[in-house]
């Protein structure tokens, strides 16, 4: 059995990040970036508005076991996800008034067709249970709302498959449009 932290290198991940993300600081994106990640350390999690944006990304996606932990200052940290699903409390704590949420995290939870792995089990019961955690913790004040739009279908897709990225973002992107332009347009503003 391997010893290694992680069963994948990131070098595709960081590459990824390097392209999409062409900034040398956090800080310097138009609009306010609030990034998560989970010390490892400490199982909490921690929040950067500045620093490497290839560092904090990479560490803010880096799901547990799947890719080895980043070293942010004189912490390891992984993905913000395992104590922070989704975070409406944070938009919110910065006064946000209206918080989307858009359910990326994958298809169908089961799959009774195929032999599952160890790394699938893992996988698959991470999810299940950052979906149950993406409901807000403190209670909505009046005004606040949480829209939750429908979780697109992007059939079946192996979470280790890098090679579909351009086209699960056009379709988290086309699922996106697609909602919003089903709302009344007193909730596109």
């Amino acid at each position: 059995m391997r010893r290694d932290d992680h069963l994948y290198e990131p070098h595709a991940l960081r590459s990824l990040v390097r392209r999409w993300v062409p900034i040398a600081d956090l800080g310097e994106t138009a609009v306010p970036c609030h990034v998560v990640t989970t010390d490892l350390l400490t199982g909490r999690p921690c929040w950067w508005t500045t620093g490497d944006p290839v560092a904090v990304l990479t560490a803010s996606a880096c799901l547990p076991a799947l890719f080895p932990p980043v070293l942010l200052g004189d912490s390891l940290h992984v993905d913000g996800g395992v104590t922070v699903p989704v975070p409406v409390d944070r938009a919110l704590e910065l006064g946000a008034d209206r918080v989307w949420v858009l359910d990326v995290s994958g298809g169908s939870l089961g799959r009774r067709d195929e032999r599952m792995t160890a790394l699938d089990v893992l996988l698959l019961s991470f999810a299940i249970s950052r979906s149950h955690l993406d409901r807000p913790q403190a209670p909505l004040r009046p005004g606040q709302q949480v829209v939750r739009l429908p979780r697109p279908d992007f059939g079946h897709t192996e979470m280790r498959d890098f090679s579909q990225t351009s086209r699960l973002i056009a379709a988290g992107y086309a699922a996106a449009q697609l909602a919003l332009a089903e709302l009344p347009v007193s909730h596109r503003s």
